[in-house]
């Protein structure tokens, strides 16, 4: 009976004996394995480690980059057409690729843009409000680029 009750233990952890000698037989060959392993092949292991690591760290920065730069190319390209559409004339058009602009990316020379936006619209107030936060952010920006903000500036 007793016998019987082993087999039914066994059977019910879908192990049979002979499996389970076999499981041991693996262990043991695995430990066996380990102590036959070299120092420099465990310090080849664990180099292997680092570098993988900082592999995966690299490509993280990588990609933060990247986004980054295709962040900062698409304001740049806002910025970009608002200007030439300024200098057209087109100041509707100026205004609705500066506001994309700014809905990316927050610059000193895309608040001033916007600054002369509204300047070319005739809104003084608003102008000044953006010229303020651009100059603000940074006094580099008042230059011959933005004449309205160069004159406001220079009246305050």
């Amino acid at each position: 009976m007793l016998l019987l009750t082993g087999a039914l233990a066994c059977t019910s952890t879908s192990q049979t004996p002979m499996s389970l000698r076999a499981e041991k037989d693996r262990e043991a060959a695995d430990e066996d394995t380990l102590e036959s392993v070299t120092p420099e092949e465990i310090a080849d292991v664990k180099t292997l480690e680092v570098f993988n690591r900082m592999h995966d760290e690299n490509r993280h920065y990588l990609q933060l980059e990247h986004d980054t730069f295709m962040k900062t190319n698409r304001s740049l390209t806002k910025h970009v057409k608002a200007q030439k559409a300024l200098f057209k004339g087109d100041t509707e058009l100026a205004y609705e690729y500066i506001s994309q602009g700014l809905n990316r990316d927050e610059t000193a020379d895309m608040l001033a843009l916007k600054g002369s936006v509204y300047h070319s619209m005739g809104d003084n107030e608003k102008a000044e409000y953006y010229w303020n936060k651009a100059v603000e952010r940074n006094t580099d920006v008042v230059s011959d680029l933005y004449p309205g903000l160069k004159y406001w500036y220079s009246q305050r």
